[in-house]
């Protein structure tokens, strides 16, 4: 819609008219190729520096900033839409950004304005009874970010991240560095994170247990299967296997993996969730809780037929339309599973992204699932007279 109003490039017009404008010098939307310049961030996977995914230039995670750019994008919300003297949105346009745009059962108790979460678990700390504007993102190169806006104490909390390591505990450190920034503000002692206090676990009989059960589709991209064997509940998210244990109310809390039996492995942030499984609208969801705050975290998928098309296109693909080294390194494997088409990428320690497909028709397949990439097509297409796979301008060839 901007290149149409506009008649520049997207990246062209937010450079020129909204980052400058804020004053965030380094920002920019404009692609950046096989090689990051020397300014930007390394990227680390399992411990290992990683090569370049390069980044396109879409309006959704393709935004490149330092943390000076982003505490000037702060400053503005703060300021109600002004940077530097100049009005760069209009109070009325700015609130209608940070006003919950619809409520739904689907969300949980997520709220979110555009681009900003305003109530839910991304954007809750305990003890405090302020406003909170959140915004979170990632790339598919394992950098994440956070911004947390108080505008009571004209506050702002923005942290960038460039490790895959980093994932699950983003929402604990960005609410570590507000508890200190408000400290630092207010004079005011915060308490501490601590673990949650879950109810009593519960023995369930096998018939009781199946009511979790199922394949769930989650964001971002990966199947979770919750299966029952023998009185104990496991959830499968590729080659990890994690026990649950469910509680009196109801809940589900991820088991302690011990090394043979005796030794504690530290579960990270699952410690401090919960999960629930309920019915919205006749869908079944997964919903994961945090400091009594639900966030969705997937819908059951259920198989459909797959044609003899679709079987026969089971295998490893490579993407044949790039330049980039790391790319090249990537692979899609299309297998069947407990009755689902589904496809797995491969290449990096920490990406086990799984997604199940619906074949919609011979050519066409679905990704299955409510949220974020769910509803995008892959289409299949005939190129120089071989049979390839295109998904978001990548072209997949079987090996």
């Amino acid at each position: 819609m901007i290149q149409q109003i506009s008649g520049q490039r997207f990246a062209d017009y937010m450079d020129e008219e909204v980052l400058r404008s804020l004053g965030m010098k380094t920002a920019t939307f404009k692609k950046v190729g096989d090689e990051f310049p020397p300014s930007y961030a390394k990227i680390y996977d399992d411990g290992y520096e990683q090569d370049v995914l390069p980044l396109g230039d879409a309006p959704a995670d393709s935004l490149r900033a330092s943390v000076l750019d982003m505490s000037r994008l702060m400053m503005m919300v703060l300021a109600n839409g002004r940077a530097s003297g100049t009005t760069i949105l209009k109070p009325n346009t700015l609130a209608e950004m940070l006003r919950p745009q619809c409520r739904t059962g689907l969300d949980a108790d997520v709220r979110t304005g555009l681009g900003w979460f305003r109530e839910g678990a991304m954007v809750t700390l305990n003890g405090y009874d302020g406003q909170l504007y959140g915004s979170a993102g990632a790339t598919m190169t394992n950098n994440y970010t956070a911004l947390l806006v108080l505008p009571r104490e004209e506050l702002g909390i923005v942290v960038l991240c460039n490790s895959s390591e980093i994932n699950m505990t983003m929402p604990d450190i960005v609410r570590e560095a507000a508890r200190a920034a408000l400290r630092a503000k207010t004079g005011k002692a915060w308490s501490t994170l601590r673990a949650e206090t879950f109810p009593k676990a519960v023995n369930m009989s096998s018939a009781a247990l199946q009511r979790y059960c199922g394949t769930y589709a989650t964001d971002y991209f990966s199947l979770v299967r919750i299966s029952e064997r023998g009185g104990k509940l496991t959830a499968s998210l590729g080659k990890l296997s994690l026990g649950l244990t469910p509680r009196t109310d109801g809940s589900l809390t991820v088991n302690t993996p011990r090394i043979l039996g005796l030794f504690p492995v530290s579960i990270g942030a699952f410690r401090h969730l919960s999960f629930r499984v309920i019915t919205v609208n006749g869908r079944r969801m997964l919903v994961q809780y945090r400091d009594g705050q639900g966030t969705p975290a997937g819908v059951q998928v259920v198989p459909v037929g797959i044609s003899a098309a679709w079987k026969a296109r089971a295998g490893t693909y490579s993407v044949n339309n790039t330049t980039s080294d790391a790319i090249k390194k990537m692979t899609m494997t299309l297998t069947i599973e407990n009755g689902f088409l589904v496809a797995r990428a491969s290449g990096r320690a920490s990406l086990p992204l799984s997604i199940a497909l619906n074949p919609v028709s011979n050519t066409e397949a679905v990704i299955m699932g409510i949220g974020r990439f769910k509803g995008e097509n892959i289409r299949v297409e005939t190129q120089r007279g071989e049979e390839v796979l295109c998904y978001s301008g990548f072209v997949f060839k079987k090996k």
